[in-house]
């Protein structure tokens, strides 16, 4: 099984969480709306949540690299996609094909009992999974644009443009980012597997202390999302605006809609549209 991070705080009725499981090699169930991984294991079937399960990998990794090290390990660092709620977009056996399209100009795709029992066997070209994607490049492209625009900063005056990602690989996405940028060269000094651990392990480095090479370092977090409150007509008023450097605190005064009411009720939501509705509700009171 794979990608069990994407049911991280999802619930089995989440419409995301349905369309998903059509790609999934695995069987999701809903048990009080939690999702739990069906699996079979020496005959026996099991079921774990998707946080069981990045339990055991990351208790495996652990393990790795206390034998590396030879050290007992008592901190961590984790890291998680900035817009953790995104829709997934691939299925797994998919994503082999994807890897050596990004170095020759055809591949075969071969996937066994693809539906009911049958077999899939075709030849697909570069320019043929580029046309396909091609929507996809494109929002891809859009999110570069809008970190461009929220950084209040002009694409001439970016020194580095850092892959991060296997997916970085592809050639027609590198292609846009390097015209988007009007040509400059992209950084491939990391590894675009391994540039967000190494970023973790910075982290963990700072958060150690005591270390000199990165004493002058500071990693920031920030909110991905603008966070606020609903209002009577649906829509809400932003509080924290999404990029907003955390922990932070911000003021605002509001007015009930009705004289002297004898009850306030108020939802503390996140997401990027303006109405409420498409948005993602995070406490009330």
């Amino acid at each position: 099984m794979a990608d069990a991070k994407r049911l991280i705080g999802r619930k089995f009725s989440d419409a995301c969480v349905k369309s998903d499981m059509k790609l999934w090699p695995f069987k999701v169930r809903g048990v009080g709306d939690k999702p739990m991984i069906m699996i079979n294991y020496k005959n026996e079937k099991k079921q774990f949540a998707a946080e069981e399960i990045s339990s055991m990998v990351l208790h495996k990794m652990r393990e790795i690299a206390e034998a590396y090290l030879g050290l007992t390990i008592k901190n961590v660092v984790l890291t998680v996609p900035a817009y953790f709620n995104d829709s997934q977009r691939q299925a797994t056996k998919m994503l082999g094909a994807k890897r050596t399209l990004s170095s020759t100009a055809e591949t075969t795709i071969e996937i066994d009992s693809l539906f009911e029992g049958i077999n899939f066997h075709s030849k697909i070209t570069r320019a043929k999974f580029e046309e396909l994607n091609m929507d996809l490049f494109r929002k891809c492209m859009e999110t570069v644009e809008n970190c461009v625009r929220d950084a209040k900063s002009d694409r001439k005056i970016v020194d580095d443009i850092v892959l991060v990602g296997g997916s970085t690989r592809i050639p027609k996405g590198q292609q846009l980012l390097q015209d988007f940028f009007n040509g400059k060269e992209l950084c491939k000094s990391i590894n675009p597997d391994e540039a967000i651990a190494y970023g973790a392990a910075l982290q963990a480095a700072v958060l150690r202390g005591g270390i000199e090479k990165v004493q002058d370092l500071l990693l920031l977090d920030v909110t991905p999302h603008s966070l606020g409150c609903m209002r009577y007509t649906g829509e809400y008023r932003v509080y924290v605006p999404r990029n907003t450097t955390i922990p932070t605190k911000k003021t605002k005064m509001a007015t009930t809609v009705l004289k002297k009411p004898n009850r306030f009720d108020s939802s503390c939501v996140w997401g990027r549209r303006n109405k409420s509705r498409k948005k993602q509700i995070v406490g009330s009171i």
